[in-house]
């Protein structure tokens, strides 16, 4: 007998723990619900996120309204928004470290990060050998400035130093959420 299961059935079995739980009064939050079905794919990129605010316990707060006349882009920005800009997901982790989001004016880096629905092509599992991992849009990382010791630092290189990790951060978040089995909810590659 095989013992192992399709991906649809382990989706399946994740769905109905969920919707086990919601029936039993379980508080999940938007940020696990987009967790959850993030393998699942839709025709319109914007389903994914309008579809889990109904699932969520905080969908119907103040943040994310359903608007379809909404470009996929603001739509995926507004959920990064919401999730990060909530107390229990103030905290994101990049190199082990963790930041408070709420002392970086993340319109700021949202803004400078110009996400796009064609933006969302990268898949950390997918890597070119020779190349290094292949990022699905420009970042300007600088490695010698993100592990220069805080001690021999001046104040404009520890602010330039902050900006920079937490523009990586929210930038590593949005694709995290967003990435399906085809790469990233909304990308414009042919199927």
């Amino acid at each position: 007998m095989d013992m192992r299961m399709d991906f649809i059935d382990i989706l399946a079995i994740q769905l109905d723990i969920f919707r086990s739980g919601k029936e039993d009064g379980a508080n999940i939050r938007l940020l696990r619900v987009l967790r959850l079905i993030r393998g699942y794919e839709c025709e319109d990129p914007r389903d994914k996120v309008y579809a889990a605010l109904g699932m969520a316990i905080d969908g119907n707060e103040d943040g994310i309204i359903s608007d379809y006349t909404k470009p996929a882009s603001a739509v995926y920005i507004n959920a990064i928004k919401f999730c990060i800009s909530k107390p229990s997901n103030q905290c994101l982790n990049l190199r082990g470290e963790t930041f408070q989001v709420t002392s970086y004016p993340l319109e700021k880096v949202l803004d400078s990060c110009a996400y796009g629905a064609s933006d969302y092509a990268y898949n950390p599992r997918r890597r070119n050998i020779e190349n290094g991992p292949e990022l699905s849009r420009g970042l300007a990382f600088n490695w010698e400035l993100a592990n220069r010791d805080d001690s021999n630092m001046s104040a404009e290189g520890h602010q330039m130093q902050s900006w920079m990790l937490e523009d990586a951060k929210v930038m590593t978040f949005g694709r995290r959420m967003f990435e399906t089995s085809r790469g990233f909810t909304g990308s414009r590659r042919s199927r």
